[in-house]
Formats: C-alpha cells, structure tokens, sequence
C-alpha cells in the first residue's frame, strides 16, 4: 500500500539469512525485487521459573 510492503517472517535456525521482497505485479502494477538484505538471526534464551505454583500467601 502507497508503495511500501510488510511482512512479518520467523526463523528457525541461527545465522546470517538473505532476504529479497518480490511483487509479482497486476494489470495495474508493474513486477518489482528489491535489493537482497542480510539478516542476523540470534536466538534468545527463556527466561527461567514461568512453571509451578507462586504458593500461598495464607498462614
């Protein structure tokens, strides 16, 4: 929409990943490929606890 693209895009494996947009195009819209971006991808550790029971405040 007024010529900017979104996508939101998951990976699975840590590294350095090219991405490249692509638009098919219409009747209305010419094709287009953007220029290639590299990407870093880090995977970041869970924080610990988050399972169990917080216990009870009573006495």
């Amino acid at each position: 929409m007024n010529g900017v693209a979104k996508i939101n895009r998951s990976f699975n494996v840590d590294g350095e990943h090219v991405i490249v947009a692509e638009c098919l195009g219409s009747a209305a819209h010419a094709p287009s490929v953007s220029a290639m971006h590299t990407v870093t991808v880090t995977s970041v550790a869970a924080e610990p606890g988050g399972i169990g029971s917080a216990g009870s405040l009573g006495g």
